[in-house]
């Protein structure tokens, strides 16, 4: 263990002790209040995403159909996709 801690930088040492949350005590007197979860009680869930509606187009290549529900959604500019 000797040996491991002569090669170490002493410039590491500092660099370790000059990080954000390296206190030893937070504000509420925790030493690891960044890794709590958050309350359950103040967080909201997040939204669903809008549900698309798949509208079939049918492309054939070289004798396969392929089919993309969603190529709609391709076009930027439309009404339907900015929603």
């Amino acid at each position: 263990m000797l040996l491991f801690s002569l090669l170490i930088p002493s410039s590491f040492i500092v660099l370790a002790a000059a990080l954000p949350g390296a206190d030893s005590h937070s504000a509420n007197g925790s030493s690891r209040a960044s890794l709590n979860p958050p309350d359950s009680a103040t967080t909201k869930p997040p939204d669903a995403p809008p549900v698309a509606e798949p509208k079939p187009v049918v492309d054939i290549y070289h004798g396969t159909k392929v089919v993309d529900n969603y190529r709609w959604l391709e076009d930027g500019s439309s009404p339907a996709t900015q929603k």
